[in-house]
């Protein structure tokens, strides 16, 4: 199951099925026009294959993310980077 990290209402964070022997942290950004947050992020199901895992920062509008702090954005993804390569 994926898990919600962060959600400003136009911005979501969402870390994917990870799994269990990923030694590799992606994190994908949706391309313009990918505006359903409910649709799995940027090359994240042929990472996921790949044993990766995935954090998708998705969007509900072309914005190019500017109501997405730097600091959100580290907060949210930080606490992951320890535990991957």
């Amino acid at each position: 199951m994926r898990a919600v990290l962060f959600d400003n209402g136009m911005t979501v964070i969402e870390a994917g099925h990870a799994p269990i022997s990923a030694q590799r942290l992606v994190i994908t950004f949706s391309s313009f026009g990918e505006n359903d947050p409910l649709l799995p992020g940027f090359g994240q199901q042929f990472l996921e294959k790949s044993g990766c895992s995935v954090i998708a920062v998705k969007k509900r509008a072309d914005n190019w993310y500017r109501d997405l702090s730097l600091q959100d954005f580290a907060d949210v993804v930080t606490q992951f980077c320890g535990r991957a390569r």
